[in-house]
C-alpha cells in the first residue's frame, strides 16, 4: 500500500494514499540520506522476510547498498554497504541498476562502462584494451551474505533497468545513447 521513490540527492520517500482516491497525497521521509549515497539510479524493494532487513538496495556512485529500517517504523536506520570498491567514473554516473535474485536472494547491479565514447578502448595506435575480466560495463552478482562479487555478464553499456521474470531469468535494460 505504499510507493517508494528515491530521489537524485539520495533521499527515498514512502508515498501514500490515505483518502484512497488513488493519488499518493502523503511523502513521508524513509532514508535521509545526508550525502551518503551519490548519483543513486537504480533501486529493488528487499522481499518479504529478508534476513538483513525490511528496506531497499540502492545503486550509487561508489557502492551498492542496503538501507534497512530495523526497528519497523517506517523510517530506515541502517545502511549495509553490500559492495564497493571499484574505481569510480569521472562523471556521475557509476553503479546503476539493481535486482534481487529470488532463488538464492543474491544482488544484481550493473557497472557503467569505462569510456562511453570509446567502448572497445582502443588506443593510439589502434589496439583494443578492452578486457571481458574488468568489471566496468558489467552485470555484477553479490553472494547474499555480501561476501563475494563476481561479473555475470559484459559488454554492455550502463544497465540501467535490471528484474528478475516469473521464471528466474534476469532481464536488463541497456542505456546505450547517442555512441
Amino acid at each position: 500500500g505504499k510507493l517508494v521513490a528515491l530521489a537524485y540527492d539520495g533521499n527515498v520517500y514512502l508515498l501514500t494514499d490515505p483518502d484512497g482516491d488513488g493519488l499518493e497525497d502523503r511523502a513521508h521521509l524513509f532514508w535521509d540520506n545526508k550525502g551518503r549515497l551519490r548519483s543513486p539510479i537504480g533501486m529493488a524493494l528487499t522481499p518479504p522476510n529478508y534476513r538483513h532487513g525490511r528496506g531497499l538496495f540502492v545503486a550509487a556512485k561508489g557502492k551498492c547498498s542496503l538501507i534497512v529500517d530495523t526497528d519497523n517504523d517506517d523510517v530506515a536506520d541502517k545502511e549495509i554497504v553490500a559492495a564497493e570498491g571499484w574505481k569510480e567514473l569521472p562523471h556521475g554516473v557509476d553503479a546503476l541498476g539493481v535486482a534481487i535474485d529470488p532463488k538464492d536472494q543474491s544482488v544484481f547491479f550493473g557497472l557503467g562502462t569505462t569510456d562511453f565514447t570509446n567502448a572497445y578502448l582502443i588506443d593510439k595506435d589502434g589496439k583494443a584494451r578492452y578486457r571481458l575480466d574488468d568489471e566496468r560495463g558489467t552485470v555484477l552478482k553479490v553472494s547474499s551474505d555480501f561476501q563475494k562479487r563476481e561479473i555475470f555478464c559484459t559488454g554492455i553499456r550502463f544497465p540501467v533497468g535490471l528484474a528478475f521474470n516469473r521464471d528466474g531469468d534476469l532481464f536488463c535494460t541497456d542505456q546505450e545513447g547517442a555512441t
